[in-house]
């Protein structure tokens, strides 16, 4: 049947274009999705760029299963007028499914550049990340989601991925928050601690774990990977319990030889200093062997060892050991902060920036740890995200005269907004009249236009 014939009868005006979108999407209604395809694209010829017909394209292709296609009108859909980039969430979810997964990161990431704050869209580019084994990037994405809307399923991937990454000391601190979610991810986090005491050798916390494995969730740790971990740590308290026995039977004996000893006294005495003798060289060579056993490696000692790494000129060794250091103690935000810093330095941005939000998470209220965030943030965001997180960082720390000639040039140069400007380098010449830059300040602000 030809489509003049679907459209009206013989000898009646053509429809409008309203009446011929209707009549496509009745055909799609109704199953006839090549129809409503081609009358569509018909429409399109005549109507290039008009985009009501492009979305009923997109969709149509969507329903016939050519999801490049649906991709391509749902992307060209969203550049057809504004407040349509929504859009690119459905070409992402096409490209997705047609197996284009790099061309659906970049749908996400084009998206997330105008609607930063958008926790679901930032998880799913993170799971796309992850599929495409690209770690750093996923955690970065978990990360923004998880900032914007916590959870203990983002905090669980987090953890499991920093455990793919070898730096267990991130993947317990994010178990460990995602147990305290109480969201329903307390049993996948238990099991995320489970499997970093095990790799840690530390079978008495495994066996804590295990306890509350299976009085909270019973048969989750059966039905896991680690169900097998279950008897290794059975036998391993067997080996320890007999090894309790031997020695309470050694102590056992020990008694009694003493006791027997005590009533021949006189006669071995010759034999107790011969004894005592042998023992005392024991005890020196047992303590000769100590003091020349290496100590056990410590947080401070991989800090330092960064820091040598560091003055000899030899950035890579030292980002191994600052990691090391934060993989036996994760608390310092100074380390962390000089982990940011040296990454920035290194070109390293999206991980600096990972590590400079790990700093202020632990020291919220720092000028310097906050400053650094924002040095990092101008150039991993855009500049609309960038003054988000000026506006942000004033309004955590208002009395730091930093942030806030910083929050006055953003004023400035990005939003153009001369009146907040004028208004934040007054407070800042207020707030510091002495700050080194109080004269560069002065000349900014006699700069900008008085309207």
């Amino acid at each position: 049947m030809g489509i003049c014939l679907l459209l009206v009868g013989c000898g009646q005006p053509p429809p409008n274009l309203e009446e011929s979108i209707r009549v496509a999407n009745e055909n799609l209604s109704s199953g006839n999705t090549e129809q409503a395809i081609l009358l569509l694209e018909d429409l399109l010829k005549s109507n290039p760029g008009h985009s009501a017909i492009l979305e009923n394209l997109a969709f149509a292709y969507a329903q016939s299963g050519s999801h490049e296609m649906a991709a391509f009108y749902f992307q060209e859909t969203a550049n057809s007028g504004p407040n349509r980039n929504h859009f690119l969430l459905y070409a992402a979810e096409a490209l997705r499914q047609s197996g284009k997964l790099p061309q659906a990161v970049e749908s996400y990431e084009k998206y997330l550049a105008e609607h930063a704050n958008s926790p679901v869209e930032w998880k799913k580019l993170g799971q796309l990340q992850e599929t495409l084994n690209n770690s750093g990037k996923a955690v970065e994405s978990y990360l923004q989601s998880q900032r914007l809307k916590p959870t203990g399923e983002n905090a669980i991937r987090i953890g499991q991925l920093f455990r793919g990454m070898n730096n267990q000391a991130q993947a317990n601190h994010w178990f460990q928050v995602a147990f305290e979610a109480s969201d329903g991810a307390q049993g996948e986090a238990l099991l995320g601690l489970l499997a970093g005491a095990i790799l840690n050798e530390n079978f008495e916390r495994a066996e804590d774990l295990i306890q509350q494995l299976d009085s909270g969730f019973p048969g989750l740790l059966d039905n896991s990977p680690l169900a097998q971990r279950r008897q290794e740590l059975e036998q391993w308290r067997s080996r320890q319990d007999e090894l309790q026995r031997q020695l309470q039977e050694q102590e056992r004996i020990a008694r009694e030889l003493q006791e027997k000893a005590a009533h021949r006294e006189a006669e071995a005495t010759a034999l107790t200093a011969a004894r005592e003798k042998e023992e005392e060289e024991a005890k020196k060579k047992m303590e000769a062997v100590r003091l020349e056993a290496p100590p056990p490696p410590s947080a401070s000692g991989f800090l330092q060892k960064a820091r040598s790494s560091l003055a000899a000129g030899n950035p890579e060794e030292a980002i191994k050991n600052y990691w090391a250091s934060l993989k036996l103690d994760d608390n310092p935000a100074e380390v962390w902060h000089e982990l940011s810093d040296l990454l920035l330095k290194e070109g390293k941005n999206g991980l600096a920036e990972a590590t400079a939000l790990e700093t202020i998470r632990r020291e919220p209220k720092s000028t310097l740890y906050t400053m650094h965030y924002l040095k990092v943030a101008q150039i991993t965001k855009e500049p609309d995200q960038f003054m988000e997180e000026l506006i942000y960082a004033n309004h955590k720390i208002p009395d730091s005269p930093d942030i806030t000639l910083a929050l006055a040039r953003g004023y400035k140069i990005i939003k153009n907004s001369y009146r907040e400007a004028a208004f934040l380098y007054r407070n800042f010449l207020e707030q510091a009249p002495n700050h080194p830059e109080s004269s560069q300040a002065q000349e900014e602000l006699a700069s900008l236009p008085t309207n």
